[in-house]
C-alpha cells in the first residue's frame, strides 16, 4: 500500500485497518472519544456526497448536467470524481441527512449547514450548485466545493468552512487519486493547477496525477503533501498577470523549503488559457507540450528577479544582485543555498556580460534598446566554455552537451567542434577549439570562445563541479527559448523537464547520425 499509493506507513496501516473492519487502539478515552466523532463526521460527508450524487441525476439535476456535458465532462467522468448537485432548497440536504440519523449539530459541525447569526434553524449552505467532493489523503470526502452555474452566480465557487475534519491549507484536491496515479508509473511529480475542473480536466485528459489547491495561496502543508508524492511537482498556472503573480507567490513559499531531491517546475500556459480551456480547444496533446516545456524554478526566479526593473546603471545592477542574494539566502539547506548562490551569480555576470557585447555592438550614439534576438545570443555558451577549460568535466558530460540545445548557432559550432575533438581522442582547450573554428570559417564563434572570461577549472568530484552538472541538466531542462525569453512555439522541445531525463537513449542516434554526415561531407569532398 505504501508503494502503490505513496502513503506513510501510519497511513497504510488506517486504511488497512478500515477495510479489515477493525478499529485501531486509542491511548486515552478522549482521543477515542475525538476518533468516534471523527468517524461520524465522516460519515456526515459520504452520506452527503451521495445524495448530491442522486440529485444530479434526478430532475431537478438537468441544469447542472447540462452545465457538466457543456464543460466536456461525461456522466462517466461525473462519476469517477463523484459529481453532484445541491437542490436549491434552504432545508433539502438538513433534513435528508436527518432522517439518515444525524443530529443538527453534527450537519452544523460537518460544514454542511450554517447556523442564523441571532439563533435561529440553520439552513443548507450549498444551494442550487454542482458539487465537488473534497476527499481525503484516504479518499473519503470531508468537505465540499460548490459552482454556481450562471455566469453572475456570487460567489463562483463556494467552499466548506474549516471542520474538524478540514482545514482547506492541509488537503489537495484529489490528492488520493493522483498519488496513486504516480504509484502506476509517473515520474518527476504532480502537476497542481489553479480549481477543480482543471484539474479533473488534465484527469480525463490523461494526467491522473493533477490536484488542485482549494481557493488559497499554495502553502507549506500542501507542498510537504506534493513533494511526499515526487520530487518535482509542477505547477501550472495561466499565463496571464494574475497567473504569473501567482507562480511568483508559489516561489516565495518554496523556496525556504528546497532541498536536494526537492524542487518545482513551472507551466505558464499562453493567452491567460487554463489547463481546461488548452485541453478542450487544442487538444491533450498541447498540455504535454506546455508540461514538457516547463521551467525550472530557479530560471522563473532569474526571470523575476530580472525584469523586476531596469538594470542599465550601476545602482540598479546593484539592486539586482542585492534582491538575488535575498531570494537564495532564505533558502534553509545550506547545499541547495550556495548551490543556487553560484547559479544566479553566473546568470547575473552571463546576462550583463551579453548586454556589455550587445551594446557594443551598437552604432555611436545609439542607445536603443536590446533587440529579442540579442537576448538570446550567446545562451548557455558559459556552461560549455567552463567545461571547455575543465577537462574533467568534459568526461563526464559530453553526452549531456551533445543533447543540450543551444539556440545560438555559433554556440553551438563551438559545442559540435568540442564534441568533435573528443570523439578523436584530441586534446581539447580553448586554443584547439579556436583553431577548428578558424578553419571552418567562423569568426563569430571564435570571437565568443575568446572573449569569454577565464575562470578556474572545475572538478566533477568538488560541490563546483557537481553544481555546473547540475547547471547543464536544468540548462537542458529549461528548454529551446524564443525571442521573449519564453517557450519557443513549432520547435523539437528536445531540452524540456522530461526530454532530458530520456537523453541516454539517444545518444547513440545522435552519434550514429552525426557519422553518417560525415561520411557524406567526405563523399563530397572526394567527388
Amino acid at each position: 500500500i505504501q508503494e502503490t499509493e505513496r502513503l506513510s506507513f501510519i497511513e497504510a496501516v488506517e486504511k488497512l485497518a478500515e477495510e479489515a473492519g477493525m478499529e485501531i487502539p486509542r491511548a486515552t478515552p478522549e482521543e477515542q472519544e475525538v476518533y468516534n466523532k471523527r468517524q461520524r463526521l465522516q460519515a456526515v460527508c459520504e452520506t452527503a456526497t451521495r445524495f448530491y450524487e442522486a440529485c444530479l441525476h434526478a430532475s431537478e439535476g438537468a441544469e447542472a448536467r447540462v452545465y457538466l456535458e457543456g464543460r466536456g465532462l461525461t456522466p462517466l467522468a461525473w462519476k469517477r470524481h463523484r459529481l453532484g448537485y445541491a437542490p436549491d432548497d434552504w432545508r433539502r440536504t438538513i433534513e435528508h441527512l436527518k432522517a439518515e440519523g444525524f443530529s443538527q449539530d453534527e450537519i452544523v459541525d460537518a460544514g454542511l449547514a450554517v447556523m442564523k447569526d441571532g439563533g435561529g434553524e440553520p439552513y443548507d449552505r450549498f444551494r442550487g450548485r454542482v458539487i465537488f467532493p473534497i476527499p481525503d489523503i484516504r479518499g473519503n470526502p470531508i468537505a465540499f466545493g460548490g459552482r454556481g452555474m450562471q455566469p453572475d452566480a456570487k460567489p463562483k465557487y463556494l467552499n466548506s468552512s474549516d471542520t474538524d475534519l478540514f482545514h482547506k491549507g492541509q488537503i489537495l484536491y484529489r490528492y488520493k487519486a493522483a498519488r496513486e496515479a504516480l504509484g502506476r508509473g509517473g515520474d518527476g511529480g504532480m502537476i497542481v493547477c489553479e480549481g477543480y475542473m482543471d484539474a479533473i480536466a488534465l484527469a480525463e485528459a490523461g494526467f491522473g496525477h493533477a490536484v488542485a489547491p482549494l481557493g488559497t495561496a499554495l502553502t507549506e502543508q500542501q507542498l510537504s503533501l506534493l513533494w511526499r508524492a515526487g520530487p518535482e511537482p509542477v505547477m501550472c498556472f495561466d499565463g496571464d498577470a494574475a497567473g504569473v503573480r501567482a507562480a511568483f507567490k508559489v516561489i516565495d513559499r518554496a523556496l525556504p523549503f528546497l532541498e536536494p531531491g526537492r524542487s518545482l517546475f513551472f507551466a505558464l500556459l499562453p493567452d491567460g488559457m487554463d489547463p481546461d480551456d488548452l485541453i478542450r480547444q487544442q487538444g491533450p496533446g498541447a498540455m504535454a507540450a506546455q508540461l514538457d516545456t516547463s521551467l525550472p524554478l530557479v530560471e522563473l526566479l532569474w526571470r523575476r528577479e530580472r525584469d523586476a526593473e531596469p538594470i542599465d546603471t550601476p545602482e540598479r545592477k546593484a539592486g539586482l544582485e542585492a534582491r538575488l542574494r535575498t531570494a537564495a539566502s532564505s533558502i534553509q539547506h545550506a547545499g541547495v543555498r550556495g548551490a543556487y548562490e553560484r547559479d544566479l551569480r553566473q546568470r547575473m555576470n552571463e546576462h550583463f556580460w551579453q548586454v556589455r557585447r550587445q551594446n557594443r555592438g551598437q552604432q555611436p550614439g545609439q542607445t536603443g534598446p536590446i533587440s529579442a534576438r540579442g537576448r538570446r545570443e550567446g545562451r548557455g555558451l558559459g556552461l560549455l566554455v567552463r567545461a571547455i577549460d575543465s577537462p574533467a568535466l568534459l568526461e563526464r558530460c559530453a553526452e549531456a552537451l551533445s543533447e543540450a540545445p543551444f539556440p545560438d548557432m555559433d554556440v553551438a559550432a563551438i559545442r559540435d567542434v568540442t564534441l568533435d575533438l573528443i570523439h578523436a581522442d584530441k586534446t581539447v582547450d580553448r586554443e584547439a577549439v579556436t583553431s577548428h573554428l578558424e578553419n571552418a570559417g567562423k569568426s563569430r564563434a571564435v570571437t565568443l570562445l575568446t572573449e569569454y572570461p577565464k575562470a578556474p577549472s572545475l572538478d566533477p568530484d568538488e560541490i563546483e563541479g557537481r553544481e555546473w552538472l547540475i547547471a547543464l541538466e536544468q540548462f537542458a531542462a529549461a528548454g529551446r527559448t524564443g525571442d521573449d525569453g519564453g517557450p519557443e512555439i513549432g520547435v523539437d522541445a528536445t531540452g524540456s523537464a522530461s526530454a532530458w531525463r530520456r537523453h541516454h537513449q539517444r545518444v547513440a542516434e545522435k552519434r550514429a547520425l552525426r557519422a553518417r554526415v560525415n561520411e557524406a561531407a567526405e563523399q563530397a569532398d572526394n567527388s
